[in-house]
């Protein structure tokens, strides 16, 4: 069937709309921003964004890598991705979420900065200081191959390293227009 291209990277060169190299977009959720993404093989892509909410500034830059085609098609590409990024926000916690849990009173489970999780501060911690995570992003892409347009959605588990320690899930769906 000529309609039908084999599921895996050997039917497909590249899973990016019409094969281009370059998608600018934007996604809601953790975090809301506007992002860009540079292909760098057919299955491999860097994706920039900067956004924000609750008042702060996100940035975060992931690498990732989409193994294998789930649904290849003349008409689209559907495929799974995972990567490996970071993430640097300058945001509060929301108002009046008090941290308080199993190590004490600047331990707990919540939602700060853009993620639902669990998170410890240290005594001197400054509401407005900067954070940086580790991501790890996964999820789905479907890429029209007679429109130059991607869209994506996926769970992004993080682990803040600074200035406390935490775990958290944040989650994202958006749209890339590519040229």
């Amino acid at each position: 069937n000529s309609s039908t291209k084999s599921v895996g990277n050997s039917g497909r060169s590249s899973v990016s709309p019409e094969g281009r190299t370059i998608g600018f977009g934007l996604q809601i959720g953790s975090p809301t921003a506007l992002t860009m993404k540079f292909m760098v093989t057919g299955n491999q892509g860097v994706v920039a964004g900067i956004g924000g909410g609750l008042g702060g500034l996100s940035l975060h830059v992931d690498y990732l890598w989409h193994p294998s085609v789930i649904v290849g098609t003349d008409a689209l590409t559907l495929s799974w991705y995972v990567g490996l990024g970071g993430w640097l926000g300058f945001l509060p916690t929301i108002p009046g979420f008090a941290l308080l849990g199993p190590l004490g009173p600047k331990s707990g489970v919540g939602y700060y900065n853009g993620h639902f999780g669990f998170v410890y501060l240290p005594d001197n911690y400054l509401w407005y200081a900067p954070s940086f995570a580790v991501r790890v992003p996964l999820g789905l892409s479907l890429a029209f191959n007679s429109l130059p347009i991607e869209i994506y959605g996926g769970l992004t588990p993080s682990l803040l390293i600074f200035p406390g320690f935490g775990f958290g899930m944040g989650g994202e769906l958006g749209a890339r227009v590519y040229f």
